[in-house]
């Protein structure tokens, strides 16, 4: 798409792609069993956008301006700020947004920050991968997206397939089996240089995407497995927003990483690929892939 009809046409292909799965959700998804009248935690709400806004504004602007900026630090500041009242608030009243007794089961507790970290992971590979394989090894943009798609085709195959095994095995095992599948194929990441294969690129994906779907499903299941029935949709609310959270965070890593490996190596401050130095490029990429294991470890 990006070959053919340009960068925008992939904002708008999802345009078709959301009405469509309105009409389907409509028509399919089972109605609530259950209805119940309670008032909006308007203060909470409230809190949680600014401390979500202003933390992601924080993190994307800063790898403009530099994070040593006092825009950067206000924005900082002011979201650790909104975030300790929200949660001296939402301790206090009975009707709240979030419930954080969830919290004190620490299965739950350790799922969700697993997935979080997974997620940072996840999207430092997402961030530098395109530019690795276009300036790089060379590929055209559609090319190199059949390379990267072999790792969500694979997460589709194996998901459902480790979803049902964790269903009949247990989801410990399986989630943790994922994250060392999810470890060794960034150690292959970090190791690529601009005279690797396709094959071995595609082979590494390829293990990444078995990490990934041996580890999604199962730990979705150990997350929603401990919280009561009435308590599933805030269960799976807060892990849809940690893991939002975790692609913004690991899109900052990535780039921030890169780019400060890159301005040391150049000896001025680098915001882009340099023209013919494709090995400050790919020390830069080597940073960011160890980093991603530090996070899945």
């Amino acid at each position: 798409m990006v070959n053919s009809l340009g960068w925008e046409s992939i904002f708008w292909i999802n345009v078709p792609i959301g009405l469509i799965a309105i009409i389907l959700g409509s028509k399919l998804l089972p109605s609530d069993i259950q209805m119940s009248k309670k008032r909006i935690d308007s203060a909470g709400s409230l809190l949680l956008a600014g401390f979500i806004v202003s933390l992601i504004a924080a993190v994307l602007l800063g790898q403009e301006t530099g994070y040593g900026d006092w825009r950067i630090l206000s924005l900082l500041v002011f979201a650790v700020v909104t975030f300790t009242i929200f949660l001296r608030i939402e301790s206090r009243i009975d009707e709240l947004m979030l419930d954080l007794s969830l919290f004190r089961n620490p299965l739950f507790t350790v799922s969700i920050l697993c997935g979080f970290l997974v997620f940072i992971s996840m999207f430092c590979y997402n961030i530098i991968a395109p530019f690795y394989l276009q300036s790089i090894l060379g590929l055209s943009p559609s090319n190199a997206g059949w390379i990267m798609m072999i790792y969500p085709l694979v997460m589709v195959i194996v998901a459902p397939l480790s979803g049902a095994m964790s269903d009949r095995f247990g989801s410990e095992w399986l989630s943790f089996i994922g994250l060392i599948l999810m470890v060794v194929a960034q150690a292959g990441l970090a190791s690529l240089h601009e005279g690797s294969t396709l094959i071995m690129v595609g082979s590494i994906n390829s293990l990444l995407g078995l990490g990934g779907g041996m580890f999604q499903s199962p730990n979705n299941s150990l997350i929603m497995s401990t919280v009561p029935r009435p308590r599933l949709g805030v269960a799976g609310s807060v892990n849809s927003l940690i893991r939002n959270l975790g692609m913004v965070v690991g899109i900052a890593v990535a780039t921030t990483t890169l780019f400060n490996v890159m301005s040391n190596e150049a000896g001025y401050r680098v915001t882009g690929l340099i023209p013919d130095r494709s090995d400050i490029f790919l020390s830069g990429c080597t940073w960011c892939m160890q980093y991603r294991q530090l996070f899945v470890l």
